[in-house]
Protein backbone atom coordinates (compact mmCIF):
# COMPACT_ATOMS: atom_id res chain seq x y z
CA UNK A 1 0.00 0.00 0.00
CA UNK A 2 3.01 2.13 0.69
CA UNK A 3 4.31 1.62 -2.53
CA UNK A 4 1.09 2.78 -4.48
CA UNK A 5 0.88 5.53 -2.53
CA UNK A 6 4.42 6.73 -3.53
CA UNK A 7 3.65 6.05 -6.82
CA UNK A 8 0.98 8.00 -6.62
CA UNK A 9 2.29 11.06 -5.04
CA UNK A 10 5.68 11.05 -7.69
CA UNK A 11 2.64 10.57 -10.59
CA UNK A 12 1.27 13.98 -9.23
CA UNK A 13 4.44 15.70 -8.21
CA UNK A 14 5.85 14.71 -11.97
CA UNK A 15 2.16 15.64 -13.88
CA UNK A 16 2.18 18.80 -11.64
CA UNK A 17 6.35 19.96 -12.38
CA UNK A 18 5.29 18.98 -16.58
CA UNK A 19 2.17 21.37 -16.28
CA UNK A 20 4.34 24.30 -14.46
CA UNK A 21 7.00 23.89 -17.22
CA UNK A 22 4.73 24.08 -20.09
CA UNK A 23 2.88 27.25 -18.50
CA UNK A 24 6.11 28.62 -18.10
CA UNK A 25 7.70 27.71 -21.61
CA UNK A 26 3.78 29.21 -23.07
CA UNK A 27 3.19 25.81 -24.76
CA UNK A 28 2.31 22.33 -24.26
CA UNK A 29 5.17 19.88 -24.67
CA UNK A 30 5.78 16.44 -25.81
CA UNK A 31 6.04 13.01 -24.17
CA UNK A 32 9.62 13.09 -25.52
CA UNK A 33 10.28 16.37 -24.95
CA UNK A 34 8.43 15.56 -21.41
CA UNK A 35 10.97 12.65 -21.28
CA UNK A 36 14.47 14.12 -21.86
CA UNK A 37 13.24 17.18 -19.47
CA UNK A 38 12.68 15.01 -16.39
CA UNK A 39 15.89 12.69 -17.11
CA UNK A 40 18.19 15.99 -16.28
CA UNK A 41 15.78 17.27 -13.38
CA UNK A 42 16.47 14.03 -11.78
CA UNK A 43 20.41 13.93 -12.80
CA UNK A 44 20.37 17.24 -11.30
CA UNK A 45 18.22 16.66 -8.15
CA UNK A 46 20.78 13.94 -8.13
CA UNK A 47 23.84 16.12 -8.01
CA UNK A 48 22.24 18.44 -5.62
CA UNK A 49 21.61 15.67 -3.09
CA UNK A 50 25.28 14.62 -3.64
CA UNK A 51 26.61 17.65 -2.92
CA UNK A 52 24.01 18.53 0.28
CA UNK A 53 25.36 14.92 1.74
CA UNK A 54 29.16 15.89 0.76
CA UNK A 55 28.47 19.11 2.19
CA UNK A 56 26.70 17.93 5.68
CA UNK A 57 29.56 15.30 6.23
CA UNK A 58 32.13 18.10 6.42
CA UNK A 59 30.39 19.80 8.72
CA UNK A 60 30.31 16.99 10.85
CA UNK A 61 33.32 15.89 10.29
CA UNK A 62 34.55 19.70 11.24
CA UNK A 63 32.48 19.27 14.54
CA UNK A 64 29.85 22.27 13.57
CA UNK A 65 27.06 20.52 13.68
Amino acid sequence: MIARIHRSETADAELSAREVLQLELGHSITDAEWQRIRTKLIEFATILRTWDQTANSSSIDLGNV
